[in-house]
């Protein structure tokens, strides 16, 4: 799953349990998101994952004691599209691999459903907020490329949790399955 580099230890693995949920999945969901202020500051918007996060799919990692470190929510939209509904990693624990090791094990998840596409939404490059410019590089660096831009309210879909009246929403996607022509 990935490495302390702090102390060479190997981290427990993402995990999936089986119907894929992982138990106490809420809880997780609300353990990460609160300990990122700086990205997840609206109570009503942490409230908002977290109710979802019980009937989504979610890959968890957590050190040797056994606390949770990141997590990844996937939510599947059509067979051949699935979204990176909402990750984080306690800042304690930002580069050291886990967020990318949390992003392939979502693509490998969504590769075994025959998924094609996994995408993320994020604020857009209009919110000039640096943790969101560095959130937008992740995704960029784990093979997310932009694919639209909504600067209008009434384009957002209703569920956008986040105070964006002001800044648009970036979708972002990758491939995460070739066809049988490689593409």
């Amino acid at each position: 799953m990935g490495f302390d580099r702090s102390t060479g230890r190997r981290l427990t693995k993402a995990l999936e349990k089986p119907g894929g949920i992982v138990q106490d999945a809420a809880t997780i969901c609300r353990e990460v998101l609160e300990s990122l202020p700086e990205l997840f500051g609206i109570l009503a918007s942490i409230d908002a994952y977290v109710s979802a996060a019980d009937g989504l799919q979610m890959l968890a990692c957590f050190e040797s004691a056994g606390y949770v470190v990141g997590f990844v929510s996937v939510k599947t939209h059509t067979p051949a599209a699935a979204e990176v509904y909402v990750m984080g990693v306690k800042r304690g624990w930002h580069r050291r691999g886990i967020g990318c090791a949390l992003i392939e094990a979502a693509a490998q998840l969504a590769r075994c459903r025959g998924v094609r596409f996994l995408t993320v939404k994020t604020l857009s490059p209009s919110n000039p907020d640096p943790n969101y410019a560095a959130t937008r590089l992740f995704y960029e660096a784990t093979g997310f490329a932009p694919i639209e831009e909504f600067s209008d309210a009434v384009e957002r879909r209703e569920r956008m949790p986040i105070d964006a009246s002001t800044f648009g929403e970036q979708h972002m996607s990758q491939r995460v399955r070739r066809d049988a022509n490689g593409r």
